[in-house]
This record gives structure tokens, sequence and C-alpha cells, in this order.
């Protein structure tokens, strides 16, 4: 672009359109998008299940069970490790606990 001298003023800028005219392709909806969600609810299905992907989350016993956990969102523990995961990690801390009072 030519740039005009100090001295001179600068080039007017043409206004923005008054009204926007509407989309020509698809037009995506946020509500059709989020059916089946409360408004505000969080990408996690309870709030324990938030430090998931951090590794420091604890496992829900009775998410994985025939009658499933009844504390819904406001559950404190994770909903994301598969099954057997709480069964894991209490026998690898037993396992620890034992190496450690054997040393």
């Amino acid at each position: 672009p030519v740039m005009a001298p100090w001295w001179q003023p600068a080039p007017m800028v043409p206004p923005m359109p008054a009204a926007v005219s509407p989309p020509s392709g698809p037009v995506l909806r946020l509500s059709e998008m989020l059916e089946g969600r409360a408004a505000g609810a969080p990408a996690f299905p309870t709030a324990g299940s938030a430090g998931h992907y951090l590794g420091t989350c604890k496992p829900c016993a009775h998410a994985h069970s025939s009658r499933g956990c009844q504390n819904g969102w406001e559950c404190p523990f994770c909903h994301l490790c598969p099954p057997g995961e709480l069964k894991r990690q209490q026998k690898a801390k037993r396992w620890a606990q034992r190496k450690a009072g054997a040393a």
C-alpha cells in the first residue's frame, strides 16, 4: 500500500454496514449441539473426574458396579477410570507398604 505523507490526512475507511446479512452456509446452533446436557455442565462426568488426565483422581468404587454410583455429578471420585482401577491402586499401595516395611 502507498502511504500518504505525514502532513496529509489519512484516507477514510469505509463504514461497516449497519445490518449483517444472514449466513449463506449451514448454521451451527450451540443449543442443538449440547442437547441432553444441562446448561453449565462441565466436560467431566463427576466433580472427582477433574483430576483424571493429571493422574490425581481417585476411582469411584461404585461407578462400574451393577447399581452404579448414586451421587451423580457431585461424586468426589472419578468415573473415567476403567473397571478394576481402584483394586489395582489398592494392591499397589499394599505392595509398596510391605516393601517399605521389609527394607
